[in-house]
């Protein structure tokens, strides 16, 4: 995964560019916790979940998207970047994005 001026780059997937995206949210599931792009209206973003690879990507879509608000759910555990790193890079290339938590108030770290 590529986080960039141009947006969100998924290896295997196509890059969403920011204009794709209204917020951000940084999710939590049990232990595990993840960084939710939601797409704008009329925008559908691709799947990315480390953990569903050996999944078939409907299948996968299906339990992702309910479960986490969105199918694009970069995991830091499963990827070489903290949280931090992940939200810094957000707000540095996402052109004014929120990065909001899941009661949709503004993440400070």
């Amino acid at each position: 995964m590529r986080i960039d001026e141009v947006g969100i780059t998924v290896t295997g997937a196509r890059t969403v560019g920011w204009d794709e995206i209204c917020e951000v949210r940084e999710v939590r599931r049990g232990y595990w916790e993840g960084l939710v792009p939601i797409a704008r209206e009329g925008f559908e973003l691709p799947l990315f979940e480390v953990v569903l690879f050996w999944v078939r990507p409907s299948a996968a879509a299906a339990h992702t998207a309910p479960r986490w608000g969105g199918p694009l759910v970069p995991l830091p555990a499963k990827l070489d970047a903290s949280m931090t790193r992940i939200v810094d890079a957000v707000r540095r290339f996402g052109p004014g994005l929120p990065v909001l938590d899941e009661q949709r108030q503004t993440v400070v770290s």
